[in-house]
C-alpha cells in the first residue's frame, strides 16, 4: 500500500467517523512536552517499543466477516477477541487464534434490542457486555449467554449519545456529536446526567477531517483517558470533581494547530479542503491514540504523510517517525497490561509487518495470508 493511497483512503474512510474538540484550559508553557519536527528521521527501531508481534488471521467465512473499514474497536477479554463492526451494527467474537465463535447480533426493535449499534465496552468487574445504541440507550448483556440484564436511557435534553466509557459502578462518560455539550456524566445511581461539559465547533466534527477516527476515549488499566483530535492532548478524567485536565500536551512549536485559526460558518468543501492543508503546515488529525505502562502512542498527519508519536512516559522522552528502520509503521490501538492490538484489513498488512521484526514461525503465518481474507489481528508485546 503506497503511503499516499493509504493517506487518501484513511481520510475518505473518517468522514463517517466522530469528532474532537478545543477546550478553553490555560496552557502553561512549562506544561507543554517539546516535539521536534524539523528533523524527523526514521531512525527508531520496532523493538524499542515492542519485544515481539503476533499475526492473528481472522476465520474467513460467512459469519464472521466484517466490513471494510479502516479502523475497527477491539477488545480483548479472558482469551476472547471482541470486535465491533458499526456498519453492520453487530459484535464479533473470535478465540485467540482467531477462530470464529459468534456473532453479538441485537438489533431489532423489542425489549434488550437496539436500533443502531456505534460503541461497545466489556464491564470485567460483573462480567456484562455493554451495547450502546446512538439514541441514547444503553444495553447490558450477561458475557457468555448473552442474555439481557437491562437498558440504561440516558434522559434529559441529550439529542445523541455515541460514545462510552465506564468510570466506576456508579458513573459512565459519554460522547455525543450533536448536543452542544459534547462530555456527558451519567449517574446510575440517580438515573440521569449529572454534569456536561466540553464544547466544539460543529465543523471540526462534522465537516473536517481534524479528528479522532475511533473514539477521545483511551483507556489505560483502570483508568480512562480522552484526547483531542486536533492537538493530540491527553486528559485525565476526575471522577470526584466530573472533569477533565490536561495531562500530557504536545508543543510541535511553530507547527502546533491552533482552532482559532480556522474561520466558522464556512460551506463543507471548504472544510475538507482546508483539512488536507491544514496537514501541511501543522501536526493536527490525531486520528488514534492509546496508552500503557511505559507509552502513550498516537499517529497525525503531517506534510502529507501520517505520523507516529511515541511519548516513553518513563524517560520522558518523544519519537516521531513515520516507519520504523525495519520499515513498518505503527498505530495506536487497543492496549491492556503487556500487549496491543489493531484490527486491518489484510490488504494493508504490509505496512505493518515484514519479515524483519517477525519469528520464523510467525513468517509462515505471513505467507498464508490473502488480499481477500477476512481482518487480521497484530497482537504486539510491549518492551
Amino acid at each position: 500500500m503506497k503511503y499516499t493511497i493509504i493517506t487518501s483512503v484513511l481520510i475518505l474512510n473518517l468522514l463517517f467517523a466522530y469528532g474532537c474538540k478545543s477546550n478553553p484550559n490555560n496552557i502553561l508553557e512549562n506544561d507543554l512536552i517539546p516535539i521536534e519536527l524539523d528533523n524527523i528521521k526514521d531512525s527508531v527501531s520496532f523493538f524499542d517499543f515492542f519485544s515481539k508481534i503476533e499475526i492473528i488471521p481472522l476465520e474467513t467465512i460467512n459469519n464472521s466477516l466484517l466490513s471494510q473499514m479502516n479502523f475497527v474497536k477491539v477488545i480483548p477479554y479472558e482469551g476472547f477477541i471482541y470486535i465491533l463492526d458499526t456498519k453492520q451494527h453487530l459484535i464479533q467474537k473470535f478465540d485467540s487464534n482467531g477462530k470464529y465463535i459468534s456473532t453479538i447480533n441485537k438489533r431489532g426493535r423489542g425489549p434488550g434490542e437496539y436500533s443502531l449499534l456505534s460503541d461497545f465496552g466489556i464491564d470485567s468487574q460483573n462480567r456484562t457486555i455493554e451495547l450502546l445504541c446512538p439514541t441514547g440507550i444503553l444495553n447490558r448483556y450477561t458475557i457468555d449467554e448473552v442474555d439481557f440484564i437491562e437498558s440504561l436511557t440516558i434522559k434529559d435534553s441529550t439529542k445523541s449519545t455515541h460514545l462510552f466509557e465506564r468510570l466506576s459502578d456508579d458513573l459512565y462518560i459519554f460522547f455525543s456529536i450533536f448536543n452542544d455539550k459534547k462530555l456527558l456524566y451519567y449517574s446510575t445511581k440517580e438515573n440521569k446526567i449529572v454534569k456536561t461539559e466540553y464544547t466544539l465547533p460543529d465543523y471540526i466534527l462534522l465537516k473536517s477531517t481534524l479528528k479522532f477516527a475511533l473514539s477521545p476515549f483511551v483507556r489505560f488499566n483502570d483508568t480512562v483517558r480522552f484526547y483531542e483530535g486536533h492537538n493530540g492532548y491527553v486528559y485525565s478524567i476526575d471522577t470526584t470533581s466530573l472533569s477533565i485536565s490536561a495531562k500530557y500536551k504536545w508543543d510541535f512549536g511553530k507547527y502546533s494547530f491552533k482552532l482559532s485559526e480556522i474561520p466558522e460558518y464556512e460551506n463543507d468543501i471548504y472544510y475538507y479542503r482546508l483539512s488536507n492543508t491544514i496537514s501541511f503546515k501543522y501536526a493536527s488529525s490525531f486520528l488514534l491514540c492509546t496508552e500503557s505502562d511505559r507509552f502513550i502512542i498516537s499517529n497525525f498527519n503531517f506534510r502529507g504523510r501520517m505520523m507516529t508519536l511515541a511519548y516513553d512516559k518513563s524517560l520522558n522522552k518523544s519519537h516521531v517517525f513515520h516507519k520504523t528502520k525495519e520499515g513498518v509503521q505503527i498505530f495506536p490501538g487497543y492496549s491492556h497490561k503487556e500487549h496491543h492490538y489493531i484490527c486491518i484489513p489484510p490488504k494493508y498488512l504490509s505496512q505493518f509487518v515484514n519479515k524483519s521484526i517477525l519469528s520464523s514461525s510467525q513468517q509462515i503465518v505471513l505467507t498464508t495470508i490473502n488480499s481477500d481474507d477476512n481482518y487480521i489481528i497484530l497482537k504486539y508485546t510491549y518492551k
